[in-house]
């Protein structure tokens, strides 16, 4: 069983995805006061007073790139293959993560401000909804209410959290981590044993393709050699059908994987 015609590999985008999210988490530090705004050496007060806002901002927008990281990664596992429209909605949710050390540096600084704490809680909302509807997408056509509660969650928690942004700015900041509140997703049971068996088999397929490919190309190779040594043809064969494998071995299978 061969992959759909016009499906885009989802895993493909793994590399990609860790990129940004590497880069969004490490960001999301860069608004840390510098030492050098301190003109002489900062007292207890000082220091909590320059970094109570941004270390909490950092936390909390760290933890949620971390969960929508991981959220993400199961989500490409459940769901190998998909549309275009699906590629560029996850692009999109990438995007998304890019602008986190954005907002994330404008709450550190004003955290107790209500249209402050409304534009984060905005933002989280954007990411988290994407996400949710990405999963949704990803399990069409299949019964797991246990992966699309997890997913949504997040998105009610985050609207109840600019509720109360709006009404209490220092209140916001505790809302936000109740959005991980939700049952751990659990991949048990999202593939049938008839999608298994199909993945099995697919899997099994490319392998006898790629030694088929593999195996006149060194035989071909290893004659040529012989014929200037002037080896016997029957001890090449040997020989060839004895390295095959180990070549093969050198190779993991990236597909399986």
């Amino acid at each position: 069983m061969s992959q759909q015609i016009g499906f885009f590999e989802m895993r493909r985008l793994e590399a990609l995805s860790n990129t940004i999210f590497g880069v969004a988490m490490t960001l999301l530090a860069y608004d840390l006061p510098k030492a050098s705004r301190f003109t002489n050496a900062p007292s207890w007060i000082d220091l909590v007073n320059a970094y109570a806002q941004p270390l909490i901002a950092l936390m909390i927008s760290f933890i949620v790139a971390g969960l929508f990281w991981f959220s993400h990664h199961r989500r490409l596992t459940v769901a190998p293959e998909g549309s275009r429209g699906e590629v560029f909605l996850n692009l999109i949710f990438l995007l998304s993560i890019i602008v986190l050390p954005v907002t994330n540096g404008l709450y550190g600084v004003y955290r107790l401000d209500g249209i402050v704490a409304v534009i984060y809680g905005i933002h989280l909302t954007v990411i988290a909804t994407l996400n949710a509807l990405l999963w949704i997408l990803a399990l069409r056509g299949r019964s797991n209410p246990e992966l699309l509660v997890t997913a949504i969650f997040p998105v009610l928690v985050f609207v109840l959290g600019i509720v109360v942004a709006c009404l209490a700015p220092p209140i916001a900041q505790f809302i936000w981590g109740l959005a991980f509140g939700a049952p751990p997703e659990k991949l048990s049971g999202v593939l049938s044993s008839h999608e298994h068996h199909h993945a099995i088999r697919r899997n099994g397929d490319r392998r006898r393709r790629r030694k088929a490919v593999q195996r006149p190309a060194l035989r071909d190779h290893a004659a040529a050699i012989a014929g200037d040594l002037r080896i016997d043809p029957v001890i090449v064969d040997v020989a060839v059908e004895a390295l095959l494998p180990r070549a093969a071995m050198r190779k993991p299978d990236l597909v399986a994987g």
